[in-house]
């Protein structure tokens, strides 16, 4: 979820990794990236998995959601997202 603020766009999400069991995977650290009208990626948070799942993730971004075109999740140095959303 995206919201305007004043100051930003503050987002708000969750995550469900893998069925394997943890002790069985690797650490892998994710990035929010917000990506702007004009193209211009911004990262606006990271975080490592622990568990099966994330919840009450938050991040906040200066990029006005009115500019924000799309939210993308990917694995830290990937070129492809895992999971992306237009705004």
């Amino acid at each position: 979820m995206a919201t305007s603020r004043p100051w930003c766009t503050l987002m708000e999400w969750s995550c469900r990794y893998g069925s394997a069991p943890p002790e069985k995977c690797e650490p892998v650290t994710y990035e929010l990236v917000v990506v702007d009208r004009d193209g211009t990626r911004t990262v606006a948070a990271t975080w490592g998995s622990s568990g099966e799942r994330a919840a009450g993730l938050r991040a906040a971004s200066a990029v006005a959601l009115a500019d924000v075109a799309r939210v993308e999740i990917a694995v830290v140095g990937a070129r492809a997202p895992l999971a992306s959303a237009d705004v």
